[in-house]
């Protein structure tokens, strides 16, 4: 954390930099116990209203500003942030929601209600809209020391804060789904070294609707002997493949252990990928497919 400092008087660097230092450590413990509940939020046909928690469980008063994003989920699974529009995007204005409050000041061991208010409905012939929320959270301006002078009269100073930390949560406007069939697949595996001389699986899924899908990743060791129990290898929570994208690519770190005495122990096995949506639609994507090693 660093901290800009104006009308200084000379000789005052020793004092100074003891102030920055103890702040640094302050507030990177405050970042980690900032909390934010739910990880996302979905208004679909019929709810007009949502909320997010925002929960301080340290002992030091907090600055939070909520701010709004565009981002997009790469093809390799990185969110990123855009500033322009893109094809086949699903963005919503961000003057579509009344959130309240938008700044506070979050006190120790408290938390705070964000009440979201959705002003227009989601556009026709758009399955989705979305935007992502940016929740900054800031040392509080009152916790902040005052310096003084050798004289031992108050010194001018003019704080400037530069980010502390922030969470990004997606925002959705969602419209009921008709019932689908197989709206994604995963197609491809391939068992990869990684740098740390582990493994990992690049799968390769496509989607075929219009609509985002979020879910959760798994990878099992299937023995051939009838009655073993599956391994598993690994799993991966948050897999987004947002409506602009038809196909993604997610790395899912493997138990090389587990991999290793799975096969020594029931050679010839295969390896069954399995995603489980959890986004809230009332059709929920479940997918299994299984690949000879």
């Amino acid at each position: 954390m660093h901290f800009i400092m104006k009308k200084l008087q000379r000789g005052s660097f020793g004092p100074v930099l003891g102030m920055i230092f103890m702040l640094s450590l302050a507030t990177a413990s405050q970042a980690q116990e900032m909390m934010l509940w739910p990880k996302r939020q979905i208004i679909q046909d019929g709810n007009q209203t949502s909320s997010f928690l925002v929960i301080n469980n340290s002992l030091e008063p907090a600055l939070v500003r909520i701010t709004f994003q565009k981002r997009m989920m790469s093809l390799v699974g990185a969110l990123e942030q855009v500033s322009d529009d893109t094809a086949h995007e699903c963005f919503a204005d961000p003057a579509d929601f009344q959130i309240s409050p938008r700044q506070f000041t979050l006190q120790g061991n408290t938390q705070q209600e964000i009440k979201i208010i959705q002003r227009a409905p989601l556009a026709a012939g758009k399955p989705e809209e979305r935007v992502h929320l940016a929740f900054n959270f800031y040392p509080s301006p009152d916790s902040l020391p005052v310096l003084k002078a050798s004289s031992g009269q108050q010194q001018e100073n003019n704080v400037t804060l530069i980010g502390l930390t922030a969470q990004i949560v997606p925002l959705f406007k969602l419209r009921q789904p008709a019932a689908e069939t197989d709206p994604m697949e995963i197609e491809k595996i391939r068992l990869m070294p990684t740098t740390n001389g582990g493994n990992q699986l690049a799968i390769k899924i496509r989607k075929s609707v219009a609509r985002s899908i979020r879910g959760n990743l798994q990878a099992h060791y299937i023995a051939p002997t009838q009655g073993a129990a599956p391994v598993l290898l690994g799993h991966v929570k948050g897999v987004a493949a947002y409506c602009e994208l038809d196909e993604m690519l997610v790395r899912l770190p493997v138990d090389s252990t587990a991999l290793t005495e799975a096969r020594a122990q029931y050679p010839g096995g295969k390896l069954s990928i399995s995603f489980n949506e959890t986004s809230k639609v009332p059709y929920p994507v479940v997918i299994e497919r299984d690949f000879p090693l």
